[in-house]
């Protein structure tokens, strides 16, 4: 059996639905009927693939995302569960529009079915060229962690609040998912992969690298100062020496192991056990995100680094406890990782410096 890609797919039943309608005597209802089953399966085979993550978005928000126009998302409803729209609509939905007087205006004349996809397909498959290079816009990432960490600080420090913020956090839990799955379906326009995988075993393969990205955003954010390396820094002692009261404390590390700072860890556990749950590469890509911060360049805050790779120890130790195989694995991976980078144009005083 041969798998067309999804917008190969809705082109052939629009042309099909055209040519009936081109035809001297078509029947009214089996044409809004097969008019209708085309814009169904415009929408649903560019939507459906789109549909990442543990948690389910709304038809609408991912036609949003691909620049979809909305009201062919509200026809595809109509047709699917109510009265089917007229014929003049769903002629209009899927024919090219063409106008008389060119050139082309989008804001005179708003793309339909088989205009959007001669833009967004086949035009940037005969002349990828044409594709835009610049990043696809995602909505802020940091808000939703900001809000994640002022739940779990006050439900940290008052452990009887928990049960009154439960839902709260369940529902921003359930943002940040969202939010990976949006970041994946920026990736599939960014690379221009939507809508012409050949097989699913192609589209799973796709699907595997645009989750990649989209999880390699999330560990930049979480990389950021303010986020798993608090923004306030302790004056470095040696570890047998009593940390000065007056002194922010929020980068005091623990005596008894190579570990993040204490309430940092019960901060961010709930939310890095919950993605590793839902996308098991994750916690490997946070160690290759924090060893290529470590080994880039110096960041002039010797308290951070060290954070940063306590955070790497916690990750693999952590690893190791869902997974012994794999843990180890990460574990020889990250030192091979370090040595190299040890041995290779860095100067001295960093080739000192061994985290992990």
């Amino acid at each position: 059996m041969t798998y067309l890609p999804p917008a190969l797919e809705s082109t052939l039943s629009l042309l099909v639905a055209m040519s009936q309608d081109s035809s001297s005597s078509p029947s009214p209802l089996a044409l809004r009927q097969s008019y209708s089953i085309a814009i169904i399966r415009l929408v649903n085979g560019l939507v459906d693939p789109l549909q990442l993550g543990a948690y389910a978005r709304s038809i609408a928000s991912i036609a949003h995302q691909l620049n979809l126009p909305l009201w062919l998302v509200e026809l595809r409803h109509a047709a699917t569960h109510e009265d089917l729209p007229s014929i003049e609509l769903l002629r209009e939905a899927a024919r090219e529009v063409c106008h008389p007087h060119p050139p082309y205006r989008p804001h005179l004349h708003p793309p339909q079915s088989m205009t959007w996809l001669l833009y967004n397909y086949f035009l940037p498959t005969l002349n990828p060229s044409s594709v835009s290079d610049s990043h696809p816009t995602l909505r802020p990432l940091a808000p939703i962690l900001q809000r994640y960490k002022s739940i779990l600080k006050i439900t940290t420090r008052d452990t009887s609040l928990k049960s009154q913020y439960k839902d709260t956090l369940l529902s921003t839990m359930k943002e940040i998912e969202r939010w990976i799955s949006e970041a994946q379906v920026a990736a599939n326009v960014l690379a221009g992969d939507i809508g012409w995988e050949a097989t699913p075993g192609e589209n799973e393969m796709y699907i595997d690298s645009k989750e990649k990205w989209a999880l390699e955003r999330i560990c930049d954010a979480l990389l950021d100062k303010g986020a798993l390396v608090p923004l306030s820094k302790k004056y470095v002692l040696p570890l047998t020496e009593t940390p000065l009261p007056h002194l922010s404390r929020k980068r005091d590390f623990p005596v008894d192991a190579f570990h993040p700072p204490k309430f940092s860890v019960l901060l961010w556990t709930p939310l890095l056990h919950h993605v590793q749950s839902l996308h098991p590469e994750f916690l490997a890509l946070l160690v290759d995100r924090m060893m290529s911060t470590l080994v880039a360049k110096p960041q002039c805050d010797e308290s951070y680094e060290m954070c940063l790779a306590r955070w790497v120890l916690w990750c693999i130790e952590t690893q190791e406890e869902g997974d012994s195989v794999s843990g180890l694995d990460l574990r020889k991976e990250t030192t091979a990782s370090l040595m190299q980078s040890m041995g290779y144009g860095c100067d001295s005083k960093r080739d000192r410096k061994a985290y992990v």
